[in-house]
């Protein structure tokens, strides 16, 4: 099996945050024009309160990502931390499942060793991810937890 892909989290989440900096830029440009000066309160409090947990907010976004190739999967998590496991290594796998009148989510855990990682179903190639644990994973390491909120 040499099938190669990679779950990460969607490049829509970033253009999203980054409109929201710009944003405030904007409104903080014209802030500044309309009273003839640059208004220090006002920048700080953009800065600290928007600004940088929306950069760290991309920089996690654009870190964090799994890596499928063949039966080994490889987790780069928020730090930059890359941890590899194969597929006969995995304890087991929660996946939860919520139905509500709207659409279902999904999101599968998988514990290796001491370690974690999670994919969720607003992410790319979650279809593969779920439909490559299905098959390579034993069924009785996968344990499915179904919540209905209709």
């Amino acid at each position: 099996m040499d099938k190669k892909f990679v779950v990460k989290n969607n490049s829509n989440l970033t253009f999203g945050l980054l409109a929201i900096i710009v944003f405030f830029l904007i409104g903080f440009i014209i802030q500044s024009v309309s009273t003839n000066g640059i208004s220090f309160p006002f920048f700080i409090s953009m800065l600290v309160f928007i600004d940088i947990p929306c950069f760290i907010a991309i920089m996690w976004l654009n870190i964090f990502k799994v890596t499928v190739q063949g039966t080994v999967i490889t987790n780069r998590n928020m730090f930059g931390i890359s941890r590899t496991v194969d597929v006969s290594e995995i304890k087991f796998v929660k996946w939860r499942v919520n139905d509500t009148k709207y659409e279902r989510m999904e999101k599968i855990t998988v514990y290796f060793k001491s370690h974690k990682f999670s994919v969720e179903t607003l992410m790319q190639n979650f279809g593969t991810f779920s439909n490559y644990i299905k098959n390579n994973v034993d069924s009785s390491r996968i344990k499915i937890v179904n919540k209905s909120f209709k």
